[in-house]
């Protein structure tokens, strides 16, 4: 699984490696200096990129599947998305661990 922002001119991304039939809850935040991927409520990458994330339109905003721009979509993951959410404001980690506890164990 990778997530991507675009900063300026460059696209920058944090990953994981997700099994087969394997349930997850991924979030990804960025405070403007740090990109970080928390996979079931911890911490799995980060990547430093500081800038301005590029705001992206309805056409460039893809939840499973890797944007083309203008022009839709590509590469769609064989997956699920159960719940899809976007925030305005940077979530902690405290906060992320709290939005995974009611699927936790």
């Amino acid at each position: 699984m990778n997530f991507w922002i675009k900063i300026g001119a460059d696209w920058i991304n944090v990953s994981t490696t997700l099994e087969i039939s394997e349930w997850v809850h991924l979030v990804a935040t960025f405070d403007g200096s740090v990109l970080i991927l928390y996979r079931s409520g911890s911490e799995v990458a980060r990547s430093d990129a500081s800038g301005t994330v590029v705001t992206p339109s309805a056409n460039h905003l893809s939840i499973g599947a890797d944007s083309k721009g203008n022009v839709g979509s590509e590469r769609f993951a064989a997956c699920k998305v159960a719940t899809a959410n976007v925030y305005q404001v940077v979530k902690s980690a405290g906060e992320v661990a709290e939005l995974y506890s009611p699927y936790a164990n």
